[in-house]
């Protein structure tokens, strides 16, 4: 019969075991780098729009359309989905102000640039510099910069944030913690593949 101190001892090397599978399941190999958002944390996506610009009526109408998508598909792995909303103003200083704004937020990983009057490139590569997906939803424009897509295949911003959300939930497909783990390099390629799938 086992000794106490061998069950304490076989119980400790469990704990050990588990914890370090739990560990190594979320290191970050990522090229760039990993976002690892906690328990009760959450899933914060940027905005970057010109609000109340008259000469950019569809700009609104995509934001009605993404906050329709937020709110039937709401969270992934009990973390809740939240836009964070800068004002471009229409105007390339303003953006670029605003991205400046959002990256303050180390855990966005992804912006939507709902801009129509102007070439947001410029602006948007503040934030795909560092690191983080743009998503630049009028298809008139074409970018060969890392981390900004452009919407080419024209689908409506409720697809692009189903785009972005499906692809983080299969992510996380293995991860068993109650953390959300998002690669930013694989989450900018398999988002750029369900976009602008050739």
């Amino acid at each position: 019969m086992p000794s106490n101190r061998h069950v304490l001892n076989l119980s400790l090397l469990l704990f050990f075991s588990f914890s370090l599978a739990g560990c190594q399941q979320l290191s970050c190999k990522d090229p760039l780098f990993c976002i690892t958002l906690q328990k009760d944390d959450q899933l914060t996506l940027g905005v970057v729009m010109p609000i109340g610009d008259p000469a950019c009526p569809s700009s609104m109408e995509q934001w009605d359309d993404l906050q329709s998508a937020l709110k039937q598909n709401h969270d992934v792995k009990n973390h809740p989905v939240e836009w964070s909303i800068e004002d471009s103003m229409g105007l390339p200083e303003p953006a670029r102000q605003a991205y400046n704004r959002l990256l303050e937020n180390a855990s966005i990983p992804v912006i939507f640039d709902l801009s129509c009057t102007f070439d947001p490139i410029p602006a948007a590569r503040l934030a795909s510099d560092d690191g983080r997906l743009v998503i630049i939803t009028h298809p008139f424009l074409s970018s060969s910069h890392s981390g900004i897509l452009v919407n080419r295949s024209g689908l409506s911003p409720e697809q692009l944030y189903q785009c972005v959300l499906d692809v983080i939930r299969d992510l996380n497909d293995d991860n068993k913690s109650s953390k959300l783990f998002i690669p930013m390099q694989t989450l900018r390629a398999e988002v750029e593949a369900c976009i602008n799938p050739n």
